[in-house]
């Protein structure tokens, strides 16, 4: 089980949630609705391009993991 950190340019999007390995990052994105179709989603830190892989594809197996949408806005 996988400790995920929610977040977007909003902040945090509350406590961590626990989920499986073999969840997509699409799957935990969307059921925590965050729009990941606008913005770039970043796990630990790094831009991923495709949310249909799961934690597990990711390296991610156990611990504590960062997942946030940052939204690049005009003129910012």
């Amino acid at each position: 089980m996988i400790q995920v950190v929610l977040g977007d340019n909003m902040g945090l999007r509350g406590d961590a949630l626990v989920v499986n390995e073999n969840t997509t990052i699409e799957q935990c994105l969307k059921d925590n609705n965050i729009d990941y179709n606008v913005g770039v989603v970043h796990l630990n830190g790094v831009p991923i391009d495709d949310v249909s892989l799961t934690f597990s594809d990711y390296n991610i197996t156990s611990g504590k993991c960062f997942l946030f949408n940052v939204i690049k806005a005009n003129n910012a």
